[in-house]
């Protein structure tokens, strides 16, 4: 236990490997995604120094304009415009960019919202009897032998060969039996 411990216990060498890591973050562009990566090494590294005893108060005034540099222009200024002319600390913008990430989130599934289709929005929100009735599944017809079930449960034709000459002979899709 000693040998392993005098071997790899040294704190002060993983603290500089974090330091190092949190000066090599690349730099995020104004995409949810990269933006959210480089938020989560963030996170990941500041969690590391601490509990390895290091508060970010002894590190954040030094981190605090790296972070800023490498967040993208527009990111910046509005996090900077949020945030006023207070002085910025680690802790501050940490919130500042999980914000950021949430609004840029939310907007991105207002825009998957406005692009739906409208019919299916007026059913969920007002759940219209007429808009509704477009929705009813109709009973599934069996593919294989014309029964009253969906294809997958059909009990008359079991053989595979079999069902894959019905499938040639009518020209359906593989994958969806549909004739497309």
């Amino acid at each position: 236990m000693d040998l392993l411990e005098h071997r790899y216990g040294q704190p002060h060498k993983i603290i500089s490997a974090f330091m190092r890591s949190l000066w090599d973050l690349p730099e995020p562009s104004e995409d949810y995604h990269s933006l959210r990566n480089f938020y989560d090494k963030l996170e990941s590294h500041i969690r590391g120094l601490k509990s390895l005893g290091k508060k970010d108060d002894s590190y954040g005034d030094l981190l605090v304009p790296i972070v800023m540099d490498k967040l993208p222009g527009q990111i910046r200024k509005q996090i900077a415009r949020d945030h006023g002319k207070n002085e910025w600390t680690l802790p501050d913008i940490r919130k500042a960019i999980q914000k950021e990430i949430e609004a840029i989130h939310a907007g991105d599934a207002t825009d998957v919202q406005s692009n739906s289709n409208p019919a299916v929005t007026a059913a969920f929100h007002t759940r219209s009897e007429t808009t509704r009735k477009q929705f009813i599944r109709k009973p599934r017809i069996c593919t294989f032998c014309k029964g009253s079930h969906p294809s997958n449960e059909c009990k008359a034709v079991t053989d595979v060969d079999k069902r894959r000459e019905i499938v040639q002979h009518h020209g359906l899709c593989y994958n969806c039996f549909g004739n497309h």
